[in-house]
């Protein structure tokens, strides 16, 4: 478990993203050993709210190309949190 810094690096603000948005689902881009526990942590006290769940995705970095030269993308670690009934975050959904 985590403790001292912050695991959440930025709210991931996509079209997906404000889709979930309106059924309580926010989803956050967190450091690489983020685990479940810190993130709904990191959640609650920075925002005051109730996480219910939270989801992992890990996407791997990818291989790119551009002409002859070659290199790798950062994969990236997402969080997908589910608040509680009747919360919500100040970001994500246009109203």
């Amino acid at each position: 478990l985590r403790t001292g810094r912050s695991v959440l690096v930025r709210p991931h603000l996509t079209e997906k993203s404000s889709v979930l948005a309106e059924r309580r689902q926010y989803t956050f881009l967190v450091t690489p050993d983020a685990e479940k526990i810190s993130i709904a942590r990191d959640v609650a006290a920075r925002y005051g709210v109730h996480p219910v769940r939270v989801h992992i995705i890990r996407l791997p970095g990818k291989r790119v190309r551009s002409g002859k030269i070659s290199g790798q993308r950062s994969g990236v670690k997402k969080a997908i949190v589910t608040l509680k009934e009747g919360e919500k975050l100040p970001f994500g959904v246009k109203s």
